[in-house]
């Protein structure tokens, strides 16, 4: 690609070589006339050219945009709802890349179809690796995608044995190629093992703390059997799907984390489908909890608040107004984090416990298309957790003396009880001001006298006689009953609807 790339002659000048066979030869002076591997501007010339050729032909919205969003360096990475249609954009992109010295090959494509067309190009292999590169060891797996399955895939291969540095921890990790964050729950785990290594203040070529050791290898093991998961690439996507996208943020002590997932219904069927993920770790300043959520844009209960974001500590402002500017308020809703998918990012989980949560989370039921509209289906993280397995549960505290921590627990049950019950449950029954104008009593009205039991077994009575107040406001009147005559406050009085005949 860069060889097709001519660099203009008052450039040429800063590409000079000196080069000569033998020692008895005289040096000669050449000039690279191209964009040549290894400088720091060639990748910005080679994708300045593609943009270039996109504004070239620009009167073809749709070419151009592909050529602007759908080229990553060399590698052209697009579709479209036919193979038909696929064809033809092809044909005009070849025309347009060829026409101008670059020439595409090594196509792949999930339709047999496509692939027949260009049956004079090389399809290389059913698989294409979008991570290798072509300078490091063959070894080095990142994503891929199985074109006959059309699904992505990993094949991790860490191979780091003791004594370990920093420097071939960091060389190690640099094979893993998650651009989707399909991996955010495990890979978080490195970012956050990353920052524990840089506080050990330990040199590159240094042998690492055997706490940190240990962790890695244990990782690494738990890792690189990840090679079952695969996941769908196809997003169905048709023109009378109602699509919603629904973000999902979490955050812990150790980092935050959001995910994207695309919600789909079409024909009374509902699909879901994570879409994309990204993680990020905690800063090493202690930094509370709220403020990690308000990084990951969430807990937006406590944001929700009919106040400028500028009255606002300059921390939660800044980031604030950035969330509000991308999304309004209205589109942003509070998930507890029992049922937030990203809270699994957030925390970190190891590599062998998510087949484990795979099968936790199978219906133990056959699920029929009645039962998607249901509010659950009974799975086994049913009687492990109580509720679906959405998040990973807080380790234990370790301690010895677990008497202790019992009692403590009781106690703080106790206490949120008591709490509950003396400061909540008497603002059940709140007695406010009357706001309403109500009709006054009247003699021989027929009334309920309130008193202890059930509203059965209070007795029937008639007004004698109403005693009004200065404002002509009656508040009391005396009232007979079968047995005797009392007088009793309008509010311990009710009177029955009688209606006239």
């Amino acid at each position: 690609m860069y060889r097709q790339i001519l660099l203009a002659d008052e450039d040429q000048k800063y590409q000079q070589i000196l080069w000569r066979k033998n020692s008895n030869e005289d040096i000669h002076t050449y000039k690279l006339k191209t964009v040549t591997y290894g400088l720091a501007s060639a990748s910005f010339g080679a994708t300045r050219c593609i943009k270039q050729f996109a504004l070239d032909i620009k009167d073809n919205p749709n070419l151009s945009q592909i050529l602007q969003e759908d080229i990553y360096m060399d590698d052209l990475l697009s579709g479209s709802d036919t193979p038909n249609n696929a064809i033809s954009i092809c044909k005009d992109i070849v025309h347009v890349l060829s026409t101008r010295g670059f020439h595409l090959r090594k196509w792949n494509s999930n339709s047999t179809e496509f692939l027949a067309q260009f049956s004079e190009h090389s399809s290389h292999d059913t698989r294409v690796e979008f991570s290798k590169d072509s300078n490091e060891s063959s070894k080095v797996l990142g994503l891929f995608w199985n074109s006959s399955n059309d699904t992505f895939g990993f094949q991790p291969s860490l191979e780091l044995t003791p004594p370990l540095t920093k420097r071939r921890i960091l060389s190690e990790s640099s094979k893993i190629f998650d651009p989707l964050g399909l991996l955010s729950p495990c890979t978080v785990f490195m970012k956050i093992f990353y920052q524990k290594l840089w506080l050990t203040k330990t040199d590159w070529d240094s042998p690492i703390p055997q706490q940190l050791t240990d962790d890695w290898l244990k990782f690494q093991k738990a890792f690189n059997e990840i090679n079952y998961l695969t996941v769908p690439r196809w997003v169905i996507l048709t023109a009378d799907n109602t699509v919603e996208l629904h973000g999902f943020a979490d955050a812990s002590s150790l980092a935050y984390a959001a995910a994207i997932y695309c919600r789909q219904k079409h024909n009374g069927k509902i699909k879901v489908q994570l879409l994309v993920s990204k993680t990020k770790v905690a800063p090493v300043k202690q930094v509370s909890i709220p403020r990690l959520e308000l990084c990951g844009a969430h807990l937006l209960s406590k944001l929700f608040k009919n106040r400028h974001p500028r009255k606002w500590k300059t921390f939660v402002a800044n980031r604030t107004s950035e969330i509000l500017e991308v999304l309004p308020t209205k589109h942003w809703r509070h998930v507890p984090s029992k049922e937030n998918p990203a809270d699994i990012a957030s925390r970190g989980i190891d590599p062998k416990y998510l087949p484990e949560g795979l099968l936790n989370s199978r219906p133990l039921s056959y699920v029929n298309d009645s039962d998607i509209e249901c509010i659950s289906t009974l799975t086994p993280s049913h009687f492990l957790t109580g509720d679906v397995l959405l998040s990973v549960p807080e380790e234990l505290p370790s301690t010895s003396n677990h008497r202790n921590r019992w009692e403590l627990l009781q106690n703080i049950k106790r206490g949120f009880w008591k709490k509950w019950s003396s400061d909540f449950l008497s603002s059940l029954q709140p007695r406010k001001k009357w706001q309403i104008a109500q009709p006054n009593l009247k003699e021989d009205d027929i009334v309920l006298i309130k008193e202890e039991g059930p509203p059965g077994t209070w007795p029937m009575a008639r007004v004698l006689q109403v005693h009004p107040g200065n404002d002509g406001l009656v508040r009391v009147a005396t009232v007979k009953t079968q047995d005797s005559i009392y007088k009793r406050p309008v509010h311990k009085l009710y009177k029955l609807p009688i209606y006239p005949n």
